[in-house]
């Protein structure tokens, strides 16, 4: 009790020091900068943002050439996630995962025919039948509509969607029809343990072209008359489908049945989620006094309106620009990550020669070109419908002019949010044609140690203070 009454009042005295500075700075000059750092921090990363003031942070601060004319923020979602990591549907949000009770022991079947509604004359073709489990699972059969099986020759398969490796398959035709069951027909498989967040893809093939326009004498239904209705176990999977498909008559129609592995260890689950959820509360509330108490302390962090999580980092990154423009008068914003080594220093003195101050959309920096678009894994993008990415900088460090802000900030109600900021920001600005500034000196990654490189991404606390260390011992952060 005595540390929730603390939780709530070290957070109203933040919100009162934050209205108090928006009313002084409503009565003075603006300031104006040279470059604004927003660093992109998790709210529990307080090592992380502790070594950066530690290391070129500080000594930005105490050089006479640029102490004035650089700001650099951590930029934080105000909220955290009120779920407890263990019962989300993924580590990258903050959804729910919604599991239910239920018989455990027998197959659950995936796809089932629903023919009540005649309205509905078609059904759609679920070639391939994507899903992501959340609990693992034993697959034992894979299936067929069964009314694509009349005179076709057709392959069911497995396959791993982050790989593309086929884990399962099973051929359907006249002399190997399956097993009939709630209007597909399925065949055994090979049992095979899928783990947590596995994501697969079940895939059906015609493997001759002999096809024939009739009614199924087995079912007695006609193709056209079919609607499947999908199920996923009580929240075991999640399936990434519609609930009503649509087709003609020879697209193969595919499903699945599997078992839950362990069934008593995820009625365990079930049960701990009362206890789960008030340990993470309390977790929270001592981590909102933290985060206060250093927000209070350190006055250089950005609380933006957002739940922080990965999948949040396109709106938080918005938001602060959205803030970053109400503020202050720049030139350039700097966008980088908390596990970042920056040369401050140098990067103001190349911005100087390389662009054009006053210029207009300016983005300088590394980039990434026709880059792939994932379908699944953390970077699965579900939204973009493009193979393809147009060009965005790496996250690490890219620098961009301030109309290009600025047109951000003023649309920031209006832009799709996709599954990254990097991506994110590439998409939003390829329709304005920003003028690219490519420079090798920005590292994507940390494979290469430079000693003249502006920045170093993915580093922990102590890599950071190390490399930092040698920079100021002999010049080279790579080592003296």
């Amino acid at each position: 009790m005595c540390q929730l009454f603390l939780g709530v009042f070290f957070a109203l005295i933040a919100i009162l020091m934050y209205y108090v500075i928006l009313q002084y700075e409503d009565h003075k000059e603006v300031p104006h900068y040279h470059i604004i750092v927003g660093v992109m921090s998790a709210r529990n990363h307080y090592k992380q943002r502790q070594a950066i003031r530690d290391t070129w942070l500080a000594h930005s601060q105490t050089q006479a050439n640029i102490s004035n004319k650089v700001v650099v923020k951590f930029v934080l979602g105000k909220k955290a996630c009120h779920i407890p990591p263990e019962d989300r549907l993924d580590p990258y949000s903050c959804e729910r995962w919604d599991v239910q009770v239920s018989d455990w022991e027998n197959d659950i079947t995936v796809a089932k025919v629903d023919n009540t509604s005649p309205s509905i004359k078609q059904v759609t073709a679920i070639e391939q039948l994507t899903f992501k489990v959340h609990h693992p699972i034993v697959i034992t059969k894979i299936g067929l509509l069964a009314g694509d099986t009349m005179h076709l020759n057709y392959k069911v398969k497995l396959v791993d969607s982050l790989n593309g490796e086929t884990i399962a398959s099973a051929v359907f035709s006249d002399s190997q029809p399956g097993l009939p069951q709630e209007g597909f027909r399925y065949r055994a498989v090979e049992n095979y343990l899928l783990p947590k967040h596995f994501e697969g893809t079940i895939i059906g093939e015609i493997l001759d072209s002999e096809i024939t326009n009739s009614t199924n004498t087995t079912t007695g239904f006609n193709i056209d008359n079919f609607n499947i209705k999908l199920y996923n176990g009580s929240g075991i999977i999640s399936l990434y489908a519609s609930d009503i498909f649509q087709t003609n008559q020879t697209s193969p129609v595919v499903s699945f049945m599997f078992k839950v592995y362990e069934p008593g260890a995820l009625k365990l689950h079930i049960a701990g989620k009362k206890l789960r959820a008030f340990e993470w509360g309390e977790s929270m509330e001592l981590e909102n006094i933290k985060v206060t108490e250093e927000f209070i302390e350190k006055n250089d962090m950005v609380l933006v309106n957002v739940i922080d999580t990965y999948r949040n980092l396109p709106l938080k990154l918005l938001k602060f620009y959205t803030w970053m423009t109400q503020r202050y008068m720049f030139n350039y914003t700097l966008k980088t990550d908390d596990d970042c080594y920056l040369n401050l220093e140098n990067i103001v003195e190349r911005s100087r020669l390389i662009l054009d101050e006053g210029g207009s959309k300016q983005w300088w920096g590394q980039f990434r070109r026709n880059w792939y678009v994932e379908r699944h894994g953390k970077w699965s993008e579900r939204l973009y419908t493009s193979s393809s990415y147009p060009t965005f900088g790496c996250g690490a460090g890219n620098v961009l002019s301030s109309d290009l802000v600025y047109w951000l900030a003023d649309n920031e109600e209006n832009l799709q949010v996709y599954q990254g900021e990097d991506v994110s920001l590439g998409i939003w600005l390829a329709a304005l044609g920003p003028q690219f500034i490519a420079d090798a000196h920005w590292q994507c990654d940390n494979r290469t140690c430079e000693p003249d490189m502006y920045n170093m991404p993915e580093l922990s606390p102590q890599q950071l203070t190390n490399m930092w260390q040698n920079k100021m011992k002999c010049g080279n952060p790579c080592g003296c």
